[in-house]
């Protein structure tokens, strides 16, 4: 049987805050790495040479990138540069409620060779078929339940941020994350960690948005990160089982809490992590350290890289030249790369050398 896994919550903190949480750790995520290198930049690519209007995001596949640009026409953009310095961009999907359109492309990633988004206002899965002139969806998997974010896990089997709906499922609003099989029946899950008790159902989902998560290669181990709780967490993946062996919050979310159970997030309030990735033996995520009141939207473009070893230890942070919004790697040739500012897109030497 197919299975998937689903995170329910609008966010996954796999039962933070437990005895990790309770340890006291430095409020400050910068002074828990001793140790702070500066990673160097080996290229930039000026996104704006290939009709690249607003990047949100990129993945590396195949010679080249995917970007997904937020515009009304051409959503999806292949670009790449052959060795005679040749440009070459191929565009696709529009947004839009009709066949082949999307109404918000999110969660952009490549697992066993394809392309694969979402759109969770449609609750459906796409892999992005790329022809040599052309990109356009096919369905990957229509969900019954409705998600607002997914992670690919081996064969057909995701990690997703369930959005507003848990009634219809059996855990209800008690269990955010889940685990689903192909038919979208649950088969575990995982409460709600006892810290955000004091917060409503409406509540808790708005609290735990913002979460990206990364899967070890070996598929035995995962890492979550949350924007602005600082929250990190470390999980096996066993079967149908998924258990956390470490959690860390550095600083809870400064929010006030308003009508109908909304959360309103106090600009004062730092934001924390932004994207996750991760190899063989370690974990990076991407740190801001910046508040929207003083950094206004410059406060997504990140200046730290935090590396943990899969024991969920700080190893050592990276300073950044040029900073990012988003952070992908190339697995084959450890190199990191992300979307910076002006429409460009940075690579970074590996941090292996």
């Amino acid at each position: 049987m197919i299975k998937y896994l689903y995170l329910i919550g609008v966010s996954i903190a796999f039962c933070a805050i437990l005895t990790s949480c309770n340890n006291k750790p430095n409020r400050d995520p910068l002074k828990n790495f001793k140790t702070e290198e500066t990673l160097t930049v080996s290229r930039i690519i000026n996104l704006d040479d290939y009709g690249v209007l607003n990047p949100v995001d990129a993945v590396k596949y195949k010679k080249g990138y995917v970007i997904r640009d937020m515009v009304e026409t051409g959503i999806l953009k292949y670009v790449k540069n052959n060795n005679n310095n040749n440009k070459t961009v191929i565009s696709g999907v529009s947004k839009g409620n009709g066949p082949g359109e999307m109404t918000i492309a999110t969660d952009l990633q490549v697992n066993d060779d394809k392309v694969i988004l979402s759109d969770p206002n449609k609750n459906t899965i796409y892999s992005a078929e790329i022809t040599n002139d052309s990109i356009s969806l096919k369905k990957y998997h229509k969900s019954k339940i409705h998600f607002i974010s997914f992670k690919m896990f081996e064969n057909k089997k995701f990690i997703t941020v369930f959005g507003n709906d848990p009634s219809k499922i059996k855990y209800g609003y008690n269990s955010w994350c889940l685990f689903v099989d192909n038919n979208d029946s649950v088969l575990s899950s995982i409460k709600y960690p006892k810290y955000f008790n004091k917060y409503s159902s409406v509540s808790k989902q708005m609290l735990f948005a913002n979460t990206y998560f990364t899967i070890k290669p070996d598929h035995k181990k995962l890492a979550v990160i949350n924007l602005h709780q600082s929250l990190i967490s470390f999980a096996n993946i066993n079967s149908s089982k998924l258990r956390d062996y470490k959690s860390v919050m550095y600083y809870p979310p400064e929010i006030t809490i308003e009508a109908n159970n909304t959360v309103a997030y106090k600009k004062e309030g730092k934001y924390a992590f932004l994207s996750v990735v991760s190899d063989d033996s370690y974990v990076y995520v991407l740190y801001s350290d910046k508040t929207f009141l003083k950094d206004r939207f410059d406060a997504s473009y990140c200046p730290h890289i935090l590396v943990y070893n899969w024991n969920g230890n700080p190893v050592k942070k990276y300073k950044l030249r040029k900073h990012l919004s988003t952070l992908g790697i190339d697995r084959d040739r450890g190199i990191l790369y992300g979307i910076g500012r002006n429409y460009t897109l940075v690579e970074y030497e590996s941090p292996r050398k």
